[in-house]
Parts: structure tokens; sequence; C-alpha cells
């Protein structure tokens, strides 16, 4: 089982029945410690599973998006508190 403390709630999107949010927390300015996509059943309100994401730095959270393919997969992206964007991708545990 997973835990995350979440202070910073970002960018949702909806799929197969299911809110995907992204989120970060922040120990001071520019001073992240977790990136992490809360997986949400909008039926039973709760969280049915946080991917926990592990960067070797973390960074303030931006966007998510789902691509459904045969394997469905989260495109997620952070800003690195300078000029450029990054981008990460998980794939779904279904």
């Amino acid at each position: 089982k997973f835990t995350t403390e979440v202070y910073h709630l970002q960018d949702g999107c909806f799929y197969n029945n299911k809110i995907y949010y992204l989120v970060d927390s922040n120990t001071g300015r520019n001073h992240y410690n977790t990136f992490a996509v809360l997986e949400i059943n909008p039926s039973s309100k709760s969280i049915t599973n946080i991917y926990n994401i592990e960067l070797p730095r973390y960074y303030e959270a931006e966007n998510i998006a789902v691509v459904p393919e045969n394997k469905p997969y989260l495109i997620m992206s952070y800003w690195d508190g300078f000029n450029t964007a990054h981008y990460y991708k998980k794939y779904l545990d279904y």
C-alpha cells in the first residue's frame, strides 16, 4: 500500500470511470518532495490507487493526460523552475 502527503493539487483527467489527479508536495520555495497520481473512484468517493512517481529530483507538477491505447498510460509534465518542461510516462495497472 502506498501513502503520500498531498499539499498541492494540480491537474486531473477522467478515464475508464476513474479520475486521475496529479499532485505534488513542497517543503518550501522550489523544493518538492512528492510527485504522484491519485486514482479516484467517483462512485465510492475513494482513492483506489496512488502512483508515487520516483524521480531523481522533484519539481512542480503541471499537467496530466491519459493515452488510451491497448495498454493505457499517463503522460505527466513537470516544470523545473526555470524554462524547461519535462515529461514522464507511467503505464496504468489494469
